[in-house]
């Protein structure tokens, strides 16, 4: 979404509707606001959504989550509750690769930093590709106010 192209709500929103991040960074929220019509102890929903967010296989999935709601939820809403948030983390994805939603948050993080990095390097050295270990070098060698003023004056 081109930033000049655009007046600013109107990239923001743009911007938001497009993110895929965001609904990554919101998930444990969604969780949490869910839980919120069930659990008024703010300490147990936090636990809960904590372990919740642990799980990081397919593997009995079910029995994982009526374990974290064990004693906090009677049965009824808890076979209402085990399906829903199986479903949510299911559409995930990242138990497919054995990991926690934590991790899976991590991984995004580090892929949107590099590629930041990249897109720095590209400005100033006119290379996008960056070998696996010369990220750190590579980043600390970018003085940061020339590739803003390189993105800024139409240089990159």
């Amino acid at each position: 979404v081109p930033v000049s192209l655009q007046p600013g709500k109107m990239y923001k929103k743009l911007v938001s509707d497009e993110s895929v991040i965001e609904e990554i960074i919101d998930f444990p929220n969604k969780i949490d606001d869910a839980m919120k019509k069930e659990i008024s102890d703010a300490g147990v929903r936090s636990k809960c959504c904590d372990e919740i967010l642990r799980i990081h296989t397919h593997d009995d999935m079910l029995s994982k989550i009526e374990n974290v709601f064990s004693g906090v939820l009677n049965e009824m809403r808890l076979n209402t509750w085990k399906y829903t948030l199986k479903d949510w983390i299911v559409k995930k994805g990242h138990l497919d690769s054995n990991i926690s939603y934590w991790q899976y948050l991590k991984a995004v993080f580090t892929s949107v930093i590099r590629h930041n990095i990249c897109k720095a390097n590209m400005i100033q050295n006119g290379t996008y590709e960056i070998e696996e270990n010369e990220y750190r070098k590579c980043f600390c060698r970018l003085p940061p106010k020339s590739v803003v003023v390189a993105k800024l004056t139409g240089q990159s």
